[in-house]
């Protein structure tokens, strides 16, 4: 293969992955909690450790019970609500913008970030010295080892990369020095490649990766720890004997494409040293929802409660997210899986459009509005229920909404006589069918249009 070819050439992207991000948030918020082992369980099981309870042994996904018993000095917090770890996400991603504000930034869960910094690494004061460790096609090499009088790697052909690793500790020591938190970096000519080798060297560290070193990095990893090869594909190529990255090399482009289409060229691209995803900058998300499992509420009663307070967590994420990006939404959608064998059966799916009012709607209106819904479309799921997620979905911006409002103004009011003020906000009803906000003037029309669709 030809490794790392002249397109990869003068590329930077870092990846930062927070720390034992749940754990963290919950030693920033208790700071009597660092340096005891702390695990942080949801439902019952212990979805993440601090390093304190790795070195200890303690297992993630374990039954909680079990852990309590084998480890009682370890501290199991509850993780059920999400808001604290969201909130902290939004902040460092605000940080981040602000630290990178012409760098594409991508966000992928709550606490790993994607940063694209080829467009300003030329613009940095020269690096002269790496900064951090530096994986090599031989070995990876510390700080003063990467800048010993004897290294070969201080020429300019590097310095994009070195610039990187600079830009990298300035944010990695902004987070902690501002928001508190620990991160460790990845820096390398492309996304995936930039992640796997932070990795190499945690916690609260960073690693870059020479392009050379490429296929060193990658070639004795199973393939499912390849970022973007998923069950799936991955079972694809189990099939076909292919099982470690070192399997593949030699294997034609066409051939792995045919196996698994994109993946299988994307896969191509890393054996022969190349990385040439984009990273895509991150957008608001396209719904949100909460959810938990019915099935062990006693009474109508116990399931109306769990509900509300499903329904009073997503209204103050709608809030935040309404004071963000200056948008709102406009679907309320209910998902429910089955208690019988859940994930052996698709969910079933239910939506229907928000009142009109639910944007200008104060936070108790919007829980009884969500709550209405949500008891309104219940009845119709059948039973036994399990695992229930409500949620919104089909934002839309102040910006839309108005534009929306205009289209049925015409463009010179005057000449037909009317005022400019004819579509008044306020009245403005939403289609049951479409959910397009309309003049109440409009809507009879606007049925008769439907019903001629049909």
């Amino acid at each position: 293969f030809e490794r790392a070819g002249p397109i990869m050439a003068r590329r930077a992207v870092i990846h930062l992955d927070l720390d034992c991000f749940y754990a963290q948030v919950e030693m920033v918020r208790d700071p009597s909690l660092r340096g005891r082992p702390v695990g942080v369980s949801q439902k019952t099981l212990l979805v993440t450790t601090n390093y304190p309870a790795r070195r200890m042994g303690v297992p993630k996904m374990a039954r909680v019970s079990e852990v309590r018993k084998a480890f009682p000095d370890l501290v199991v917090i509850d993780g059920e609500n999400l808001d604290p770890y969201r909130e902290v996400s939004e902040r460092i991603f605000e940080l981040l913008t602000g630290f990178f504000p012409q760098c594409p930034i991508r966000r992928l869960g709550l606490d790993e970030y994607f940063i694209e910094v080829t467009g300003i690494v030329a613009t940095q004061p020269e690096a002269t010295d790496w900064v951090g460790n530096v994986f090599t096609p031989s070995t990876v090499l510390d700080e003063t080892e990467a800048n010993s009088a004897a290294s070969s790697l201080l020429g300019p052909e590097l310095s994009h990369l070195r610039a990187a690793c600079v830009l990298a500790r300035q944010a990695r020591t902004a987070l902690q020095e501002k928001l508190g938190y620990t991160c460790s970096a990845g820096i390398a000519h492309g996304p995936a490649f930039a992640k796997l080798v932070g990795g190499i060297r945690k916690p609260d560290d960073q690693t870059a990766l020479l392009p050379a070193a490429a296929w060193r990095l990658i070639r004795d990893l199973p393939l499912r720890k390849l970022p973007g090869c998923g069950r799936a594909s991955c079972r694809a190529l189990a099939e076909r004997g292919y099982t470690l990255t070192s399997d593949i090399e030699g294997v034609s482009q066409a051939h792995l494409t045919a196996i698994c289409g994109d993946v299988g060229q994307f896969l191509f691209h890393l054996c022969s040293g190349r990385d040439p995803e984009p990273v895509v900058p991150s957008e608001p998300p396209k719904s949100m929802s909460e959810e938990d499992n019915v099935y062990s509420c006693p009474t109508p009663q116990h399931v109306h409660a769990l509900l509300h307070a499903m329904a009073h967590s997503l209204v103050r994420r709608i809030g935040d997210d309404q004071a963000r990006h200056d948008r709102h939404p406009r679907t309320f959608r209910m998902v429910v899986r089955s208690a019988i064998n859940p994930y052996r059966q698709p969910p079933k799916t239910k939506t229907v459009p928000l009142p009109a009012t639910f944007s200008r709607a104060s936070a108790s209106q919007r829980v009884d509005d969500i709550m209405e819904c949500a008891l309104t479309m219940l009845p119709s799921f059948e039973p036994p229920l399990g695992i229930v997620n409500i949620g919104v979905t089909n934002f839309s911006t102040s910006l839309t909404d108005q534009r929306r409002l205009d289209s049925f103004v015409p463009a010179d009011p005057d000449a037909d006589g009317l005022q400019e003020d004819i579509v008044d906000p306020d009245d403005v009803v939403i289609c049951p069918r479409c959910a397009a906000p309309m003049p109440t003037w409009a809507a009879d029309a606007h049925e008769l249009f439907h019903d001629e669709e049909h």
